[in-house]
């Protein structure tokens, strides 16, 4: 089991308009907010719009999470 594995998704996930990633971003393998691939970003924050999960390296997670408090 993964880390990215560990997260159950639910309908509470923030939702990422796919035309503003990278493919890399869009297929989960690099961070949503600042598209570092290296390490492989752990924390899952959300998804694509009509695709798979999207995750955030561990320093921009948190503003995912600002973000979402403020929605």
């Amino acid at each position: 089991m993964t880390p990215h594995d560990a997260i159950d998704a639910t309908a509470t996930e923030i939702c990422f308009d796919p035309s503003g990633l990278t493919s890399a971003q869009r297929a989960g393998r690099a961070c949503v907010v600042c598209g570092k691939r290296w390490p492989a970003p752990p924390v899952r924050v959300g998804r694509v719009a009509g695709g798979g999960a999207v995750y955030a390296c561990t320093d921009d997670a948190p503003v995912i999470e600002r973000a979402r408090a403020y929605t």
